[in-house]
């Protein structure tokens, strides 16, 4: 395993000068002091073997530096090696490095490149102390030719990572050590702790003789970590960040140092100390990799397992992947912590030193690791999600129990909100089944989930697979998964090929999909569910009593829209389903239910209510970063916010809907929020966006749908808007016939009647607009308010002029109850008619004034023209009136003075306000007026009393 870090990331950064002295300096002081005395006694004679130990870069080499220079100091030869674990097999190539630093003037000893010393070598035996030739070195001449360069000058021979010394090095320095008791020789040799048994056999090796003294380095305190932060960045700085930097470099001065050195490297200005955050980048990251390439083997195993498995995980499953390298997990954890790396529970100190690991496994190691662990956790009947986490992370799922728990864990990601985690579950599932069967219903399973994020991605997933299919039958899951996606494209015959390769079953399950099947053909698609239905038997009328919570939850809200299309929900029920709706949590599962639920609430007219829970809903969507219920929920909004008289919100809710989806993903669905932008541009007389929505291509298969007549309704709106009542009547009496026969003939879902009977009066047909008046109050047994109020207007509108001032009060009172502005807005205008045919001006001018006010607030321009009827004349002589209660007091007042030919600067004098305020009141005349410049301004405004 060291050998793939060495291979992946290169030999290991040497720190700077600087950090290794500051090691020596901190909390290492009493070691230092200890070597010099030990060096002292063997310049004496008394020569000594120190052997170091402690975690991997706890400043074992740094220590032994620091003696290396009090050597040179006192003029002392030094022979220094340092170990490799890629020199490891080459013999004798720590020898050599010792060989290597003696100068050559002193040079004694030879290349060693002869056999190495052994005690049954007879050959060896008879070997003098000096080589005969270079070829014929033993471990006795290694000695020997260092005893003699003793005898010249004190020799402190130093060997680091002894742990990965080649054997004959280790068999002929532990020879010299043996030998060397009375002479001026000190050995210094450094190991690294836990490095396995063969460390620990040359450890004891070294340590039975007498005259070795054992040094353990631990990794650094507290005290001290403040101590070096201190010394490098300041007594400030070093007291406001000791603690994150002790926790996060465990005390091992490598990885502190490489912290200071990301600090310092980073942005952060180190004169604000208060300010100061920990970075943890290149230099930790290099710092983590750097400890694990000097350490053993065994010990970047467990390194490697942790990361690869990544957090808490099972003890047991961690000494399974470590192949027997340590006794327990335990032990590889406490191995880590004392190098700082890890945390007394196996998690890395900063998801850096985890990234760090996870980047220099090779990529074979990493997908074996975690397809063990995965085969592990399985076997144990481990959570799905747990363990597909580890497929996912090895990119393999070859073998069909992985395929299976995957697909769970799509389910119980779902269930938890985490789309992409479901997604990324069910896409490698797919890549990696090799059963065509299956591997469709992958493909159905990943549309459905992908659909919320892409829908046009899931479209294009689905709609090949009806080709594909036509020798094979899917089950009835994803068979009505597919049929619901052709019919949402507006394929219906496709859909009708689908579901008549529907194979009989009995399960409790599937006589539930298709129940719910059924009534969202019945609510959405209600001419191809009627040819689907075939007859009374064919689908199943009973649904379980025990269903998931998801089930259950769409099959409430599409049951409640069902029953308020057909005109059966009481109020009661009603009012259950917007506390039920109040109540809802929702998640990806829930969305579809919950938009359903509004549409229910919207057709039964509680339009106050689930306008804020449709916010709440559309707010949460937006959050999670969902599209397409983003689009779903702004299309409802709208047409809320249409019915709530707000045309402005009517039409950006619109827009928002049909960018956050293409056409091709909206399907046939495309008809309501086209519909509800061309109505809201009607009404708001923006024509440039109401001729924009009306040119729109839609599918044919739309006016098949409920959105069709969403969008016909629409179209009748439009034209009665624009003064073709002709053309009007056509669109929404198709809407009577095609809701007659759909059986869904609800006035609050589209009154049809009664805006049909509005384009009969615009064309002075009474009769006919009454029987429409009459034939809804026969057929609706309870009329909501709103209705009853807009039936209320219509019918004041042919009763007699003594008459019709009661019913447009009664009218105007239920309206203005509703929350429905726009319905409210004409009923006030008919009611000034009313009150001015009666000759009570002052009342005509009060609702007048009303109605047009809430003409403004809504943004229905268009209204003024619509509402103004044969029999304005009768207001008066002025038959301008109308158009004077458009503006304000101080409007009429400075409009007159500037319709007598006064300038801005003039009409400020007269009535003693300032230039800026007479320019914001002419603004709002010319917008109000419909002018462009003062010379435009109609001539009846000079002749206004307003003026001084």
């Amino acid at each position: 395993m060291s050998n793939s870090y060495a291979h992946n990331l290169g030999t290991p950064r040497r720190f700077t000068h600087r950090g290794t002295q500051a090691v020596k300096l901190v909390e290492r002081e009493l070691h230092l002091s200890s070597l010099k005395s030990m060096f002292a006694n063997s310049i004496g004679g008394d020569s000594r073997v120190a052997v170091l130990t402690g975690p991997v870069a706890s400043g074992k080499s740094a220590l032994a530096q620091a003696l290396v220079e009090h050597a040179h100091d006192l003029g002392a030869l030094v022979l220094q090696a340092r170990c490799s674990p890629s020199e490891e097999r080459l013999r004798l190539e720590t020898v050599r490095q010792l060989v290597d630093t003696v100068p050559k003037p002193n040079s004694v000893i030879e290349i060693p490149l002869g056999p190495s010393y052994s005690s049954d070598n007879s050959a060896q035996k008879s070997t003098p102390h000096r080589p005969l030739n270079p070829g014929q070195l033993t471990a006795r001449d290694f000695c020997d030719s260092l005893l003699e360069l003793a005898g010249e000058l004190p020799v402190l021979v130093v060997v680091d990572d002894f742990e990965y010394a080649d054997e004959t090095s280790v068999e002929y320095l532990s020879y010299a050590v043996r030998r060397i008791r009375n002479s001026r020789i000190m050995v210094v040799i450094g190991i690294g702790s836990g490095s396995g048994p063969d460390t620990l056999r040359r450890t004891a090796e070294l340590l039975r003789n007498p005259h070795c003294c054992p040094i353990r380095l631990r990794t650094l305190s507290r005290a001290a970590v403040r101590e070096l932060l201190v010394s490098r960045l300041g007594t400030q700085v070093g007291k406001l960040l000791v603690d994150e930097y002790y926790t996060t470099s465990g005390g091992n001065p490598l990885l502190l140092h490489a912290l200071i050195d990301d600090l310092t490297s980073s942005a952060q200005n180190l004169q604000r100390p208060e300010d100061l955050e920990l970075v943890a980048a290149e230099n930790y990251g290099q710092a983590v990799v750097t400890c694990l390439y000097r350490s053993a083997p065994s010990l970047t195993r467990a390194a490697t397992v942790l990361a690869v498995l990544g957090g808490a995980c099972s003890p047991e499953l961690v000494e399974h992947l470590l192949d027997r390298e340590f006794t327990s997990c335990d032990q590889a954890v406490q191995r880590l912590t004392a190098s700082g790396m890890t945390t007394p529970d196996g998690r890395f100190r900063h998801p850096v030193a985890r990234e760090a690991v996870l980047a220099g496994i090779d990529g074979a190691t990493r997908t074996e690791l975690n397809l063990r662990a995965a085969l592990w956790l399985y076997q144990r009947a481990e959570p799905a999600l747990e363990i597909a986490c580890h497929l996912l992370a090895a990119g393999r799922a070859n073998e069909r129990w992985q395929i299976t728990v995957l697909r769970e864990a799509a389910d119980e990601a779902l269930l938890r909100q985490d789309t992409k985690l479901a997604i990324s579950c069910l896409e490698l599932a797919h890549a990696e089944c090799t059963d065509e069967a299956l591997r469709t219903e992958l493909t159905i399973e990943l549309a459905e989930v992908t659909w919320r994020d892409s829908p046009s991605v899931a479209m294009r997933r689905m709609l090949p697979l009806q080709a594909q299919l036509r020798d094979r039958a899917l089950d009835h899951r994803h068979s009505l998964a597919l049929a619901k996606t052709l019919l949402r494209s507006g394929r219906f015959d496709a859909a009708e090929d689908v579901l008549a390769r529907l194979e009989p079953s009995r399960s409790a399950r599937t006589s539930t999909d298709l129940y719910i099947f059924d009534k969202w053909l019945e609510t959405s698609y209600p001419e191809f569910g009627q040819r689907f239905r075939g007859g009374p038997d064919t689908l199943p009328s009973l649904v379980p009593t025990t269903l998931p919570t998801d089930t259950e939850a769409y099959l409430h809200a599409i049951e409640m829209l069902a029953t308020v299309l057909r005109s059966d929900a009481r109020d009661e029920v009603i009012t259950v389903a917007e506390e039920t709706l109040r109540d809802y949590s929702v998640n990806d599962r829930t969305m579809e239910a919950a938009s359903t639920l509004i549409a229910a609430l919207f057709y039964a007219d509680r339009t106050d209510s689930v306008a804020v829970e449709c916010e709440r809903i559309l707010a949460e969507a937006t959050k999670r970063g969902a599209p397409a219920w983003e689009a779903v929920l702004s299309s409802l909004k709208a047409q809320i916010a249409f019915r709530q008289g707000d045309m402005t919100a009517t039409v950006q809710l619109a827009r928002r809907s049909l960018s956050a989806m293409s056409p091709q993903s909206w399907g046939v669905g495309i008809g309501v929020p086209l519909g509800s932008l061309l109505m809201g541009a009607a009404v708001a007389a923006d024509h440039a966006t109401a001729e924009e929505a009306l040119r729109h291509e839609v599918p044919e298969a739309v006016f098949e749908t409920r959105f069709g007549i969403h969008y016909r309704h629409a179209r009748g709106t439009y034209y009665l808007v624009t003064g073709r009542p002709q053309m009007a009547l056509r669109e929404l009496l198709t809407c009577g016939d095609l809701m007659t026969q759909w059986q869904m003939d609800v006035p609050s879902f589209v009154p049809w009647r009664l805006d049909a009977a509005q384009a009969y009066l615009h064309l002075g047909r009474h009769a006919e607009a009454a029987q429409l008046i009459n034939e809804q109050m026969r057929t609706q047994k309870t009329l909501s308010s709103r209705i009853t109020g807009m039936v209320l207007r219509l019918r004041a509108a042919m009763e007699p002029a003594e008459r019709r001032g009661i019913l447009l009060q009664d009218a105007v009172k239920l309206l203005a109850s509703t929350g429905d502005r726009l319905e409210l807005a004409r009923a006030l205008a008919d009611q000034t008619q009313a009150h001015a045919a009666a000759g009570d001006m002052v009342a005509a001018e009060e609702s007048e004034r009303q109605a047009l006010d809430l003409i403004e607030d809504c943004g229905a321009g268009a209204l003024r023209n619509l509402l103004q009827r044969p029999g304005a004349a009768e207001y008066g002589p002025d038959v301008n009136r109308r158009d004077s209660l458009l503006l304000s007091a101080a409007e009429r007042r400075v409009a007159a003075l500037v319709a007598r030919g006064y300038t801005n600067r003039q009409v400020a004098r007269h009535l003693y306000i300032t230039n800026s305020t007479v320019e914001q009141h002419m603004t709002r005349v010319y917008r109000k007026l419909n002018v462009a410049r003062r010379r435009d301004l109609p001539q009846w405004l000079a002749d206004l009393d307003d003026g001084p």
